[in-house]
């Protein structure tokens, strides 16, 4: 990490050292603008991790309907074109943070009656998590009136289930 002291703002309001002020100096600073010789820009691990975090405290705090997408980026610290460059919409991205928060389901018995009887259960436990029941609920209901949310929720939820209960052995979720 470059220890000199900060003096300058850069592109973006990022404060630099006032040795790499110019364009040409700046890949070479890591830490600044990203790692010296890796992937310019800010490290992207864990993006999803901090969005879904936020997607759910942000449907706990203000409801569903009023957890835009826009609000849960600054609830999560990171643009909304990051968002949206990962989900296309909101619906897409409340479905794939409901998968996180669920988990694979656990799976012990190959009976389709105790299966579905346990992941019933699983996801009851789980919609009383903070923010996980609203979500739940919130995208249902949008599912109700959008098509493309109705396919998402299928393709992403009810197909593996189906193919799970009809002989794959691997967990729906």
């Amino acid at each position: 990490m470059v220890s000199e002291e900060l003096d300058d703002v850069g592109p973006r309001g990022l404060r630099l050292p006032h040795q790499a002020r110019h364009a040409d100096e700046r890949v070479c600073r890591a830490g600044v603008f990203g790692e010296a010789h890796g992937r310019p820009g800010r490290p992207r691990s864990g993006v999803n991790d901090v969005v879904f975090a936020a997607t759910l405290r942000t449907v706990h705090e203000l409801g569903y309907a009023r957890a835009t997408v826009e609000r849960i980026a600054v609830a999560a610290g990171v643009a909304k074109t990051t968002i949206y460059r990962r989900w296309p919409s909101r619906g897409d991205l409340i479905v794939d943070c409901l998968i996180d928060a669920f988990g694979p389901i656990p799976m012990e018995s190959t009976s389709p009656t105790e299966i579905m009887s346990t992941a019933v259960h699983w996801i009851a436990g789980k919609i009383s998590e903070p923010g996980v029941g609203d979500a739940f609920a919130g995208v249902f209901s949008d599912a109700v009136s959008d098509p493309a949310l109705r396919e998402v929720l299928s393709t992403r939820l009810q197909d593996p289930v189906v193919q799970y209960l009809s002989g794959g052995h691997r967990s729906p979720l």
